[in-house]
């Protein structure tokens, strides 16, 4: 400020030096009163513009609403306890019924033979098929036939038939016994003696 006010002075001393007048005094102190307006206008815009604050734009900050949702919880599930290490897990299978063939007497007789271990079952053919342990009680036979009666609820369901050839006394022979019949349940066998000489 100092700078701008010397030089306008400057410019109107040299004016005043190029065309004096019987007026100097009063120029001179009518030039520096406009020049002190002129430095207090300089101030004064010095001044506005050095404390003139930046327009601060503040938007309003948007308020945020907070929407709470309702979150049902999930009932608990109950979850089997792991097996602990080394434990072995054992599934229960279920049971499965065997269909058992029905229980023969351990020995029946017929004459004077009897009949011991007693099997029936069914052959390559799907028939019966009856093998017994047979002992000669009496005297010796040259020749014995015998037939098994094989029985379900009472009724016949099929019959085979045995023999033997040189059945001495007191000997015991296993005799397989062929059938015609198909294999099917049975609860019963019964022995008798057809043939003995």
């Amino acid at each position: 400020l100092d700078r701008y006010r010397y030089l306008l002075e400057g410019v109107v001393r040299c004016t005043l030096n190029n065309n004096p007048t019987t007026k100097e005094t009063r120029l001179r102190i009518h030039t520096r009163q406009t020049v002190s307006k002129a430095i207090a206008g300089l101030l004064a815009l010095g001044m506005l513009a050095g404390c003139a604050a930046p327009e601060e734009t503040a938007e309003p900050e948007a308020a945020e609403e907070t929407v709470e949702e309702a979150v049902e919880e999930p009932e608990p599930v109950e979850e089997e306890p792991e097996p602990e290490a080394g434990e072995e897990t054992t599934e229960e299978e279920p049971e499965v019924e065997e269909e058992l063939e029905p229980e023969v007497p351990s020995e029946l007789s017929a004459g004077d033979f009897s009949f011991a271990d007693v099997q029936v079952t069914s052959d390559f053919i799907d028939d019966f098929e009856v093998r017994a342990r047979v002992t000669n009680n009496g005297a010796d036979k040259s020749f014995v036939s015998f037939t098994a009666t094989i029985f379900n609820e009472g009724s016949v369901v099929g019959t085979a038939l045995g023999v033997v050839d040189n059945f001495e006394s007191g000997a015991t022979k296993t005799v397989t016994f062929i059938s015609l019949d198909d294999y099917k349940d049975f609860d019963e066998v019964e022995f008798q003696v057809d043939t003995s000489f």
